[in-house]
């Protein structure tokens, strides 16, 4: 019974040592498989046997063979995976777009710099036909320029799409391989009573990794050992053996830009917005965050740039005598439809303010009633609008948006102000003579002036409303600021003799003498008495009749003031008594105290002007104003200014330009918009703009690749880590596989021992 005792505990250490060895074996011959867990015999005491001393050792049994694994660290290395892929991705497609806008030769920043050095060599010679054509050559370059970024961001989001196809089949396939891992897993577990079966959970984990690198992945574990993965919120995409087929689709506004989707039971849901992570994530970013700012940004610069230079181009003069037209095609905005939209509404976008436009597109949704709802889609901000058909908004971030035929309730509509800026901007200018180099108008000071007024250059500011014609701008004193009151210049007689009359008096000359038997005049009635003496007085009157005012000055021009007398006369002497009055045209209210044959009142405008009227070729005003050096005077689309101290009647005329040939006021004018803030609400130009969108594309690559090297640092200390704990150290199986033979010849030498003592006792029984 001994023998047979250690003869059973011989063999139970010789079949676990035997485990032992080909375990250590198996860790041996996979010491090079990616994601192979290191796996360990566990030992456990048999049951003892009782032999009525006490309990007598009957062996050992292998209890499980386990593998050496930590779910933390797994989950670590898938996790940091997925990001580490993202950031891959991300690091190439910005890399890719980075070296495109910050190239010195290539980029946009050179050719704007080269068409406007060549609007500069322009107003430098502005007669010079060779000039005027290396500009249109120059602005034909940066139109191509433009259509060539438009081509490569093309480009680029194809590459997206390109990604996005090729991870969404390899994920289909990990998917449908970790389902079948999962039947065989729970096949295993099963029949092996509950045992796991390690080499499968590692090869389920390595898909898992794989997995990964496409995009971030959840797994959670059930009691069976089968995993649900899931992506993105809670999106389910492997449920147990089944799993839901991930694929791409065409954008609902786009056909030509993918989408990620699910598909469920039939039914497919859009989750780019959803799943991050790996290189779908990496793709997605950046498309969202790179290349559409980056797209938009440029639309943008060509926005503001066609816009900012047709406009100015417009005020100028051509080398025909012409005023300017359109140099370039401004770009035109896009409003997409949704697939789903159940109406075929027309609704139109335009841009009418550069300066104002954002890089955001806008989601605009029909409610019904005219009424839709306009959602940026940068930050969210929501504004309702109420567009019945035929109508135009107000202006919404630089744009206005027509509807010509109205939605349908719930109908949604992308509007895209600025993304085809690049691709859809040109030049139509191809006539150098069409050039508008020259201003329209120009300036003369009158030789006769006394003051020290400058006449700043004039120009026109507002091709719409100018008017060509010759323009005088008089300086002079508002003397009048009113219509004439009833009654005014017609004197009262408190015993209605008719003996009285009222007598206007300019610089010591009889100009006008009124009964009170006539009517108040008008100003311009007034203004024909005075003038009919300029003459005698030299003294000029201008009425505007807009602003109801009345300026008198010299004529021709002094540095003398002018006196202005008002009189209430009798006309037979001593006939004036106490409460005869008149309220003369100038302001002077006279009442006789008693008898006399007048009184008057004097009033002094001294040498300079405080006033200045505008009046065209016809002798109308135009416009007139209080005058203040430097400001603007702005009138029939024309703006000037006069700096310094005008006397009265100092004398500047405005007129066209005819044969400006070398005038090379609106060239410079132009070359000018270089500097100009035309975009951010005025505070950058077109070369800040685009340097803002290199340096933030820049940025976005090399935070990417910081990221990226980042992530890789955790990647292989999470690796490190795994092999730590899970890997396979050759010096260390050796060594157990030494240990194990020892033992396993330990336990030969056992049950050789039990086989000599059993035939002893044989021997010893037969005798």
């Amino acid at each position: 019974m001994a023998g047979g005792d250690i003869f059973g505990t011989g063999v139970s250490a010789l079949l676990a040592f035997q485990s032992s060895l080909a375990t250590t074996g198996h860790n041996v011959a996979n010491v090079n498989t990616e994601g192979y867990s290191r796996q360990r015999v566990e030992l456990g005491q048999k049951n003892p046997q009782f032999a009525g001393y006490g309990y007598v050792g009957r062996g050992v049994d292998v209890t499980d063979v386990r593998r050496i694994h930590s779910e933390v660290i797994t989950q670590e290395i898938r996790n940091t995976t997925a990001t580490a892929s993202q950031m891959d991705t991300l690091s190439l497609m910005a890399g890719q777009l980075d070296n495109l806008v910050a190239d010195a030769d290539a980029g946009i920043s050179p050719a704007l710099q080269s068409f406007f050095d060549a609007v500069n060599d322009v107003a430098d010679d502005p007669a010079s036909i060779p000039a005027r054509q290396v500009m249109i050559s120059q602005a034909e370059a940066l139109v191509d320029r433009f259509d060539h970024f438009e081509e490569r961001f093309d480009v680029l989001d194809r590459n997206v799409n390109d990604t996005l196809d090729t991870s969404v089949a390899e994920i289909n396939t990990l998917t449908s391989a970790i389902a079948d891992l999962n039947r065989n897993i729970v096949a295993a577990k099963g029949a092996g009573g509950g045992a796991q079966p390690n080499d499968l959970l590692d090869q389920r984990d390595q898909l898992l990794v794989k997995l990964a690198e496409h995009v971030a992945v959840t797994a959670v574990e059930e009691d069976d050992g089968a995993i649900n993965v899931f992506v993105g919120k809670g999106q389910l995409l492997v449920n147990r053996f089944s799993t839901q087929t991930m694929s791409y689709t065409r954008n609902e506004f786009d056909p030509t830009r993918y989408e990620v989707a699910l598909t469920s039971l039939g039914n497919t849901v859009e989750v780019s917005n959803l799943v991050s992570g790996g290189k779908l994530g990496g793709a997605l970013q950046f498309r969202d965050e790179v290349l559409d700012p980056a797209r938009a940004a440029l639309g943008r610069i060509a926005f503001g740039l066609s816009m900012d230079f047709n406009d100015q181009h417009s005020l100028g003069l051509d080398l025909q005598g012409d005023m300017g037209g359109d140099f370039f095609r401004v770009p035109t905005s896009a409003v997409a439809h949704s697939d789903g939209n159940a109406g075929s509404a027309d609704i139109a976008l335009t841009v009418v303010d550069a300066s104002e436009l954002t890089l955001s597109d806008y989601r605009l949704t029909y409610n019904g009633a005219n009424v839709y709802t306009l959602v940026r889609s940068s930050d969210g901000q929501s504004t309702s609008l109420t567009i019945p058909a035929g109508s135009t908004t107000a202006t919404v971030d630089g744009f206005q948006i027509t509807v010509n035929t109205a939605a349908i309730a719930g109908d949604t509509f992308q509007l895209l102000p600025t993304q085809r800026g690049a691709d859809t901007i040109d030049i139509i200018l191809d006539d150098v003579t069409r050039i508008a180099a020259a201003a329209p108008v120009r300036g003369i000071t009158s030789l006769a002036n006394t003051g020290e007024g400058v006449l700043t250059a004039p120009s026109v500011i507002d091709a719409t409303t100018y008017v060509p014609d010759t323009y005088t701008i008089a300086f002079g004193d508002s003397a009048i600021t009113a219509v004439p009151a009833a009654g005014t210049g017609q004197p009262t007689d408190v015993t209605d003799g008719g003996v009285l009359e009222y007598e206007l008096i300019i610089n010591g000359y009889s100009v006008y003498t009124q009964d009170d038997g006539t009517g108040e005049l008008t100003l311009d009635q007034l203004a024909a008495q005075i003038n009919a003496d300029v003459a005698q007085t030299g003294v000029r009157a201008y009425v505007d009749n807009t602003s109801n005012s009345l300026f008198l000055a010299n004529e021709p021009g002094t540095s003398l003031p002018i006196t202005v007398e008002e009189r209430l006369n009798a006309t037979t002497p001593d006939a004036l008594e106490a409460g005869d009055q008149v309220t003369g045209y100038f302001g002077s209210v006279l009442v006789a105290a008693g008898p006399g044959s007048s009184i008057s009142n004097s009033i002094t405008f001294t040498a300079a002007a405080d006033s200045y009227v505008v009046v065209d070729s016809g002798g109308t005003a135009v416009t007139s104003g209080a005058y203040t050096s430097g400001a603007n005077i702005d009138f029939n689309g024309i703006r000037t200014a006069v700096t310094g101290n005008a006397n009265l009647g100092d004398l500047f005329t405005i007129e066209e330009n005819t044969s400006g040939v070398g005038d090379n006021r609106n060239a410079l004018a132009l070359a000018a918009l270089r500097a100009t803030g035309s975009l951010d609400s005025g505070t950058s130009t077109y070369q800040e703009a685009y340097s803002q969108m290199v340096a933030q594309v820049g940025s976005t690559a090399n935070q990417a690749d910081i990221n990226l090297n980042a992530q890789n640092a955790l990647l292989r200390t999470a690796k490190a880590t795994r092999e730590a704990i899970s890997g396979v150290n050759l010096d260390e199986e050796a060594a157990n596989m030494m240990r194990f033979q020892q033992a396993y010849q330990a336990a030969a030498r056992i049950i050789s021992v039990s086989s000599s003592l059993f035939d002893s006792l044989l021997a010893a029984v037969n005798r």
